[in-house]
């Protein structure tokens, strides 16, 4: 859990349910969403060794509707683009 702070072509997630301190900056360009990461493995809640920093392909540049990512799927959505 966490909050995500959106301007223009970037965003930050601060984890907030965490002790340690966690920030992914995630920074869309083209079709490609480029993320660095702030804290260690274990500060972000990952398992052992798995960084979320990187290049990856944006396979959908639409907005999120905040709060249906859930894995409850509060939402009840049925598929993803």
């Amino acid at each position: 859990m966490g909050t995500v702070n959106i301007f223009e072509n970037r965003a930050d997630f601060e984890a907030t349910d965490i002790n340690d301190l966690c920030l992914l900056h995630f920074e869309f360009v083209n079709s490609k969403v480029r993320i660095s990461q702030s804290g260690s493995d274990i500060d972000c809640g990952f398992g052992f060794g798995v960084y979320a920093a990187g290049e990856y392909n944006l396979i959908n540049s639409e907005v999120p509707i905040l709060g249906c990512m859930r894995p409850d799927n509060p939402c009840k959505l049925t598929t993803f683009k």
